[in-house]
């Protein structure tokens, strides 16, 4: 019979396929299903209540569109395969108070994608089966508990993804399921007639879940339901009266000495008031016993409680402890196992069960056993999981693991009441603890591979957790915080994390400063292009020390944010598939070593050893790899030594600042073509590239780049080539000599806002060494080059006197014949009297040179450039708070008023009587910019004609706010703005004082946090100084900046 909707009851239904098929909100109840391949098929929200089913191939099957119905009080016997069969278990469902006895079948079997499956309150006994078989990718949050088991002959209590379990206690150690459980005879009234209500002294009465509901069973009941079918009916057993239970603590409990525990019980009165409890402890199995306390209350409900502070005189030898509850009405309990009482302190110890050697021991004595304390070397545990489920940890405390192979059947999951513990495996050369996540390949046509699921170590709302010392594999994730775990301070130190599926480390967002360190990281290859070593997403995060690699990456720092303040320092990355370090969003790359990535996929994958968005890469040193920095939606490289590469420094996309970085001997030193739709828009800087077999700089399909203070030399091709319709490209302060090639290339589709000036040219003897390539064709010398481009009016040529070019050890660059990096002592250094010193563009000069020098004057060589504006930074802050001056009434958004000037202000060759001031915290005095912007950039400031103390996305209409003018001391004009910060809300209190000698000082107070300020002077030709503090976040009463 099939349906979908309804109630199907008091059916006799043999020999069928199916004897009931119910979908949806169904209701099989109180029918005899026998005979049938399948007795009942439920699917959805079906139930199964209170059926008597029996002799089919399986009882019970749930279908594959998700089980969230109830599966209970029914008598299952006698299947020929699986009694109760659940597939795609959700967590509505319920499987409980069901009596299942099988002599060849399996009891329950979970399987097919099941999560969140309940098991709780039955009875399941099986002969020659498995009384709960639970299959690989069904084990997700899978709770048994509360059950009775019973195994009359070679059957096994439980499969756990190919794991075997005959003893209740190993599969509750390990895995801790059926704590509360126990294994017995269930003592049928009549099995032979299968009559499968329990006899009055059954294990069964009043075992269930004290949570669960008991009102149906008749009076007197104890208070707690019976296990099985007739659990919670009125065909339950009775209770004797008057009865007591102990519930906590109930046998293999391990207690320290000097901790509190409660003791409790639940007592049914018989009609006596009040009732009373008297409790005796046993050390001895119940040899002697002694008095703990007297006249212990029971509650209305039946329940009392004690705290027991165990004493150092009730320690035991093992599990010898026993509990004893005397009821002032006579009833008495004793806990039905022992349990035992260790030493205190902040010392655990593991070690592996089948230890026999001990020769490469380092902290225990024994083999480990999941019935030992754990509390000292000579009684190990078996498993640091058990372990941590047996104790109440404590911060500061220590699991000591020692040397061998732990093989884990499921996540060792470190909780918030773990944090503060340290995992501490073995030290010595040789000797490893290895924890393991595989599964047995016994499911799944026994592939290994298919094998590989959960994680080793799972982080939930665990702080100040370290792990060190310990060899990590086998899982999909070694070691796993996920989203909102909000699991901070983890330690990984000095561990080997290797060959897990998906992620050797993973910390999802809101897992805060962690510290990986000194870790060796490697082999995580499954799972294609998404697989990496280290991938973090928290805040303020420090991955140091580390190697990584033979991964498919191996350090990703993900979107954490601009403030999240991680930093990737002092790693060795290499001969990982794709990509070495991905770093974004705020991350700071420093110190690491980084080679052997010879992918080649530009595209979706973007092969890197390096790759930045948004983040900063600092002192570096990357070679042997195919892209070794890929700067990808803007990023910073700075100040790295990049070489023997086949791209040295990659601009694939958006905004990027090359600066103060060495780039020698690769096929392209530095190149910036797009990736997809988006051009570059490079700052080239103040880098040092050369000995590059094609180009120094190649420069494709750029809408604007900077390229200033750069020294390309290039034996074989071009120091800088401009092609495929790159526009705004210009160059200014750059040595550039070529010994064959063009030392400018510029392709007749990328001419369009092409500017260059103040640079040095130095050409060598042979024919092809030129100034430059413009319509297509060569441009011998410098003078040819000024007439055909009108650039480069102010630049020379001239060698530049570099002191030694090839160093002391005369190898120039790298040297691929004999794999020897010479470049650590090329000198490109210039010697007196070079025909570059003082020669560049001051406004088009980066604050600082490769070497961190700042701008310097050599009194011994004139100054052949163009005048410009020094920074000065003085002592303090000479804001005046209050300040002075009239309130202008400016007070709007996106706006500008003309200011009259109290004298001429010289600024760049010219006199200006007047300024328009703009609410967004700059003056502007010529271009054809809009002076509302608040789309601030240097770009923009260059091209105007301005002066920018704070320009940012700023308001004045806010409560307080406005521009303040003071004239009042002759020679200077004092411009102030109250502002707001739109962003955030906070003030913006800066000023400028502009000097009648062209002179000006930026002057800040309280407030100005949460910017994104551009700060400076533009020339209205491209060009600009910025201030050192250009970009700065925060300028709180900020010492003044003087320009001169």
């Amino acid at each position: 019979s099939s349906f979908s909707a309804g109630t199907i009851a008091n059916n006799q239904v043999y020999d069928n396929d199916f004897g009931v098929f119910a979908e949806s909100d169904t209701l099989v109840e109180n029918n005899e299903l026998f005979m049938n391949a399948v007795g009942v098929y439920l699917d959805r929200e079906g139930q199964a209540i209170g059926n008597r089913i029996h002799t089919n191939g399986v009882g019970i099957r749930t279908g594959s569109n998700g089980f969230r119905g109830e599966i209970a009080h029914n008598v299952v016997y006698d299947q020929t395969t699986t009694a109760i069969e659940l597939n795609v278990f959700r967590e509505q469902g319920r499987v409980e108070f069901n009596t299942i006895v099988e002599s060849v079948a399996d009891g329950i079997v979970v399987g097919l994608s099941s999560e969140a499956t309940n098991l709780r309150n039955n009875i399941i006994s099986v002969g020659d089966g498995t009384a709960i078989s639970v299959q690989l990718g069904s084990e997700s949050n899978f709770v048994s508990d509360y059950n009775l088991f019973q195994i009359t002959g070679a059957g096994k209590l439980a499969d756990w993804v190919g794991y075997s379990y005959t003893d209740r206690l190993d599969w509750a150690f390990e895995l801790g399921h059926d704590i509360h459980s126990l294994t017995a005879d269930p003592q049928f009234l009549d099995i032979n007639a299968d009559d499968f209500r329990l006899t009055a002294s059954s294990p069964a009465i009043d075992r269930a879940d004290p949570n669960a509901p008991f009102t149906s069973e008749p009076t007197p009941n104890g208070r707690r339901a019976n296990l099985g079918a007739f659990g919670n009916t009125p065909l339950a057993t009775t209770t004797p009266e008057p009865s007591v239970q102990i519930l906590s603590p109930n046998g293999y409990e391990k207690f320290e000495a000097g901790s509190t525990y409660q003791v409790t019980w639940l007592a049914q009165t018989g009609g006596a008031d009040p009732v009373t409890v008297d409790l005796e402890v046993s050390i001895d199995n119940g040899t002697t016993w002694q008095p703990l306390a007297a006249d212990l209350p029971v509650d209305s409900s039946g329940h009392g409680s004690f705290a027991w502070t165990v004493a150092a005189s009730q320690m035991t030898n093992g599990n010898t402890a026993l509990l004893r509850a005397n009821a002032s009405t006579g009833a008495s309990d004793t806990t039905d196992s022992p349990f035992l009482v260790t030493n205190g302190g902040q010392s655990f110890y593991v070690n592996i069960a089948t230890d026999s050697d001990f020769a490469d021991n380092e902290y225990t004595t024994a083999a480990g056993d999941n019935r030992h304390s754990g509390k000292t070397p000579d009684q190990p545990m078996a498993s640091v999981a058990a372990l941590l489920r047996a104790y109440d940890i404590a911060a500061g405390d220590t699991v000591y693991v020692d040397t061998g192979l732990y093989v884990l059947p499921d996540d060792i999951r470190i909780t918030a009441n773990d944090s503060g513990v340290t995992i501490q495996g073995s030290t010595a050369t040789g000797h490893a603890a290895t924890f393991d996540r595989r599964n047995l390949p016994t499911h799944q046509g026994g592939d290994p591979e298919a094998a590989l699921v959960g994680n080793a170590f799972v982080l939930e709302n665990a702080d100040d957790v370290t792990l060190a010392n310990l060899a990590i594999t086998g899982g999909q994730r070694g070691v796993f915080a996920a989203n909102n775990s909000d699991s901070d301070g983890l330690v990984l130190r000095n561990n080997r994390i290797f060959a897990n599926e998906q992620y050797g480390v993973l910390l999802e967002a809101t897992n805060d400063r962690a510290v990986i360190e000194s870790n060796r990281v490697h082999d995580h290859t499954q799972d294609s292009f998404f697989s990496a070593g280290i991938r973090i997403a928290g805040d303020e995060i420090s991955v140091l020390g580390n190697e990584v690699f033979g991964n498919q990456t191996g350090i990703v720092a993900d979107n954490s944010g601009e403030d999240a303040g991680n930093v990737v320092s002092g790693n060795t990355v290499h001969d990982n598939a794709h990509r070495g370090i991905d770093a974004r969003q705020g991350t700071l790359v420093i110190g690491n070593t980084l080679y052997g990535h010879q992918g080649t996929d530009a595209g979706q994958v973007g092969d890197a050893a390096l790759m930045l968005s948004d983040a900063v890469a600092r002192d570096n040193t990357l070679y042997d790899n195919h892209f070794a920095i890929r700067i990808d939606f803007g990023g910073t490289a700075e100040l790295n030594r990049v070489f023997n590469n086949q791209i040295g420094v990659w601009d694939s996309a958006s905004e990027a600042t090359i600066r103060r970085n060495v780039v020698y001997s690769n096929s392209i030193g530095i190149q910036a073509t797009p990736y997809g739709s988006y051009s570059p828009e490079p700052t080239i800087e103040s880098n040092l590239v050369y000995d590059n077999a094609n180009f120094g700089l190649l420069i494709g399909n750029a809408f604007r780049a900077t390229i200033a203070s750069n020294t390309v030399f290039q034996a074989v091709g071009d120091a800088v080539r401009i092609q495929d319709q790159s526009e705004n490209v210009q160059l200014a302060n750059n040595i550039l000599w070529v010994e064959s090639g063009a030392a400018i290339h510029v392709a007749d589709d990328s001419q369009t806002g092409f500017t260059s000036d103040y640079n040095l040219f130095q050409q060598g003897a042979d024919i092809d060494a030129v100034v430059g390539f413009w319509n297509g064709a060569d441009v011998a010398s410098l003078a040819d080059w000024q007439s055909a481009t009108s650039q480069d009016a102010n630049s020379a040529a001239g060698d530049p006197l570099f002191i030694d070019r090839n160093g002391a050890d005369n190898v120039f660059g790298f040297d691929p014949a004999t794999q020897t990096d010479g470049g650590l002592d090329d000198n490109f250094h210039l010697t007196k009297g070079s025909s570059a010193i003082d020669r560049g563009n001051i406004l088009a000069a980066p604050v600082l040179d490769l070497a961190g020098h700042g701008r310097a004057d050599d009194p011994g060589s004139p100054n052949l450039g163009p005048a410009g504006y020094e920074e000065q930074t003085l002592a303090t802050s000479l804001f005046d708070s209050p300040h002075g001056g009239v309130a202008q009434g400016w007070q709007s958004d996106n706006d500008a008023w003309t200011l009259n000037l109290p004298f001429d202000f010289p600024l760049f060759g010219n006199d200006y009587s007047s300024v328009e001031v703009s609410t967004e915290g700059f003056l502007h005095f010529a271009g054809s910019g809009w002076t509302g912007d608040d789309f601030n950039d240097a770009g923009a400031l260059g091209n105007n004609v301005r002066i920018a103390p704070l320009w940012d996305d700023l308001f004045t209409y806010g409560d307080g706010n406005d521009i303040y003018v003071d004239d009042s001391t002759a020679g200077e004009i004092t411009i102030v703005w109250d502002a707001t910060v739109a962003a955030t809300g906070g003030p913006a209190l800066f000023g400028i004082t502009l000097f009648d000698d062209g002179q000006f000082d930026f002057n800040y107070g309280a407030g100005n946090a949460g910017l994104t300020p551009t700060i400076g002077v533009g020339r209205g030709d491209g060009t600009a100084t910025l201030s050192s503090y250009d970009g700065r976040a925060e300028l709180n009463r900020a010492t003044s900046q003087e320009f001169t």
